[in-house]
């Protein structure tokens, strides 16, 4: 660990390497779900640790993130790119400590980019987390539908089927939409086949519930508070997506049901 009394930016080389170490912060934030306003907030504390730089700018959406600042009458200005998502709520944990950490001190410009770097590309949740978790989360749903047990049962493989190929088509796609659309279809199509099956009791019920893990809650419900916090263009590309989201999964669902009718 570096000294922590040290506080301070010595060459312009430190100063090109903090500016990465922002931008990389801010992109783990915003790839893993974190709202517009607390990316920018972040950066803007760590910012604040040294004195030297001035006129700091922070400016972060769901598929860019900016970060400029003037350093002994140099500006340095990083940006990245943002082209995919995670959505793992214990990165942005990780790396709010960290950036508490990093604002008393107690990491330095060199250890902070490994450690964010670390976290950026670990895997504290696995597709077999997301699946058990996800079909169960899925399946118990149905019961507030008006499902039962036989419904539990074919929407828990049902979910298990959407949340799976999800993923997978996820790794070869181009497209979130196209993701969504194959993820919905698998859903619905393991549902009418349980239901074909005289598994289940009420297809309508069963899709309902299986679909509910591949909705875009967490887009949707950051996208209402970039909004509310004058965050417009934020607000309007988290919404879009999500409006885009949910009609792929109509579109994957009504395939199924197409041919099911």
């Amino acid at each position: 660990m570096e000294n922590s009394k040290e506080i301070t930016i010595k060459t312009h080389k430190e100063a090109k390497d903090f500016s990465i170490l922002l931008v990389s912060t801010a992109q783990v934030l915003v790839q893993n779900g974190a709202e517009i306003y607390r990316v920018e907030d972040t950066i803007a504390r760590m910012c604040g640790v040294y004195k030297e730089i001035k006129n700091i700018n922070i400016y972060a959406t769901y598929n860019m993130v900016m970060v400029s600042f003037n350093y002994e009458d140099e500006d340095i200005i990083t940006m990245r790119r943002i082209n995919s998502y995670s959505f793992d709520l214990s990165k942005i944990s990780r790396i709010n400590d960290f950036s508490r950490k990093f604002v008393k001190g107690e990491y330095g410009i060199c250890e902070g980019a490994q450690i964010v770097k670390d976290i950026g590309y670990s895997n504290y949740q696995s597709l077999k987390n997301y699946l058990i978790f996800g079909s169960l989360g899925a399946a118990a749903l149905i019961f507030n539908f008006g499902g039962n047990w036989e419904d539990f049962i074919v929407t828990l493989f049902a979910g298990f089927a959407g949340i799976l190929v999800l993923f997978k088509v996820a790794e070869i796609s181009f497209s979130f939409f196209f993701n969504n659309i194959a993820g919905a279809f698998a859903a619905a199509l393991v549902a009418v086949l349980g239901i074909s099956l005289g598994i289940g009791t009420n297809v309508d019920i069963v899709i309902t519930g299986a679909i509910i893990p591949l909705l875009p809650g967490i887009y949707f419900t950051n996208s209402v508070r970039d909004f509310m916090s004058g965050d417009v263009l934020s607000g309007m590309y988290g919404i879009m997506q999500s409006i885009l989201v949910a009609a792929g999964m109509a579109l994957g669902v009504s395939l199924v049901l197409y041919f099911y009718y």
